[in-house]
């Protein structure tokens, strides 16, 4: 789990969250993006070839589904400042639990539709092949 640097204001209802590479990200960021979703919305449902992502909730509440082929992990992001690195090669699901949640992730690489797996059984053949 990674884990933000949170800095306290003065004003008793601000926090200043801030991920900074190398020291909260274990990767350069490249690109950054943020989703928004209601309860009851399900986004991601894919793998990267090569992308490593970081990904927090920064409002709401989520439930994050990875699979490696293997292993499936479920882990429930609230705006805590604590994310999940998922690898390159992982399923991700984002199981959005309520209204208004947004979800702020990190990447190490630009975007690029070739490096994506959007179908879970071509997915399965890729991680069967050795990747």
């Amino acid at each position: 789990m990674l884990k933000a640097l949170f800095l306290h204001e003065n004003e008793p209802h601000c926090v200043l969250t801030v991920w900074e590479g190398k020291e909260n990200v274990p990767f350069k960021i490249s690109r950054v993006f943020t989703v928004v979703a209601n309860a009851g919305g399900l986004r991601g449902k894919h793998a990267h070839k090569q992308c490593l992502q970081a990904i927090f909730c920064v409002a709401g509440k989520i439930l994050l589904k990875c699979d490696d082929g293997l292993t499936k992990t479920e882990d429930e992001l609230i705006p805590d400042g604590k994310g999940v690195l998922v690898p390159n090669g992982v399923w991700a699901e984002q199981h959005y639990l309520e209204d208004k949640t947004m979800i702020l992730v990190l990447c190490d690489k630009p975007y690029d539709e070739s490096d994506y797996l959007r179908e879970y059984n071509e997915f399965l053949k890729w991680k069967s092949e050795g990747n």
